[in-house]
């Protein structure tokens, strides 16, 4: 258990930061940093990369990141993935590339997918559903991996299972095309109007492939996208799918309905990642 005085000043870092009180919140935070608090950790290399009350420092974001990740923060495990996938680039401001390519500008991280996947697997081990859609990611397009797209949807499913809309809409896509899986105009879409509750990418994907289908694929989709939702759960009812509801295969929509109206509600939570400090 933390003591008193820690979990008090990391809540005070945390009021300062929703404030936007930066210089505050990087001083309680630098304070239990030094203290080995991974939280801590996480928060100020996060406010390193983001710029917010210091001038912008990958190369202090990642030392950081590395002090927490190596604690086992999935947090942290997962920032240091994408730092090195991206070379630096989600948390960069506009202002900052100025007009210039970013491979004009040091950013401090050298890519390198390889290191990636090892980040993203630790997080993803831990069932943090950014990491595991992400390193879905690294199996489907094959960086730092031989291409593997079985690999690729089983990590989509796991983060699909936990609520998170990019991983939902990546197995949208893998159902779509047929990456990995027989290929489902339903399943895609069920997938994608799911994600479209959050997600408004997924809602245009899901309106431009329901232009393709025919009503009754439209209803059966709605019945899977449904089901999904009232039973916190995706992996659940994909196994439980219909033998015609994948492939161009023809099928009856009353046994489809009846199929999903047999089945017990499903064990699972359909919860938002929120940011580490709470």
């Amino acid at each position: 258990m933390l003591p008193m005085l820690t979990l008090a000043g990391f809540a005070e870092g945390l009021s300062a930061y929703d404030k936007k009180d930066y210089a505050t919140a990087m001083r309680e935070f630098k304070s239990l940093a030094l203290q080995n608090n991974a939280k801590a950790q996480y928060n100020l290399g996060n406010m390193y990369e983001h710029g917010q009350g210091v001038e912008r420092d990958m190369k202090e974001a990642v030392k950081w990141y590395r002090l927490a990740a190596g604690q086992g923060l999935a947090h942290a495990q997962y920032s240091l993935g994408l730092l090195f996938e991206t070379q630096g680039l989600p948390g960069v401001p506009d202002v900052v590339l100025g007009g210039l390519k970013a491979a004009e500008i040091d950013f401090g991280v050298p890519q390198d997918y390889k290191v990636a996947m090892r980040w993203y697997r630790l997080a993803a081990d831990q069932g943090f559903a950014p990491a595991e859609s992400n390193l879905g990611g690294m199996y489907a397009k094959g960086q730092g991996v031989a291409p593997d797209y079985k690999e690729a949807v089983k990590w989509f499913r796991f983060a699909a299972d936990k609520g998170y809309p990019l991983g939902m809409q990546n197995l949208g896509v893998c159902y779509k095309k047929g990456y990995g899986v027989a290929p489902s105009k339903i399943v895609a879409f069920a997938l994608f109007s799911l994600a479209a509750r959050s997600d408004q990418i997924a809602a245009q994907k899901r309106d431009e492939l329901g232009k393709s289908m025919l009503v009754q694929e439209l209803e059966a989709a709605q019945t899977i996208a449904d089901y999904m939702h009232q039973s916190k759960s995706v992996i659940g009812p994909l196994t439980k799918l219909p033998p015609d509801a994948v492939g161009d295969g023809s099928f009856r929509l009353t046994d489809f309905k009846r199929e999903f109206a047999n089945l017990p509600k499903l064990d699972g939570h359909l919860n938002n990642v929120q940011r580490v400090a709470q």
